[in-house]
């Protein structure tokens, strides 16, 4: 988990621009392809949940699309009559 190839391939991530090349070194061995892959499965899920706490923050303080909608719908409504 935190061999010096492990937080190498973590960092590559970072990379502008991510290619194959900047992981060709680590993908030599199936072993070595099958742990890049877990690595990246980890980083990916680590950003899906990040992303998941921040909608749902969002959505608390925010409200949902039809709340905000409505809200939208009745400023319209009161403006007009």
């Amino acid at each position: 988990k935190d061999s010096p190839e492990a937080r190498k391939v973590r960092s590559l991530v970072y990379n502008r621009y991510n290619v194959y090349n900047d992981y060709k070194d680590y993908i030599f061995s199936p072993e070595s392809a099958a742990n890049a892959m877990v690595c990246l499965i980890n980083q990916t899920n680590r950003l899906i949940d990040q992303k998941l706490r921040w909608l749902q923050e969002k959505f608390i303080k925010e409200g949902g699309f039809r709340e905000n909608l409505l809200k939208k719908r009745l400023v319209y409504r009161n403006g007009r009559i």
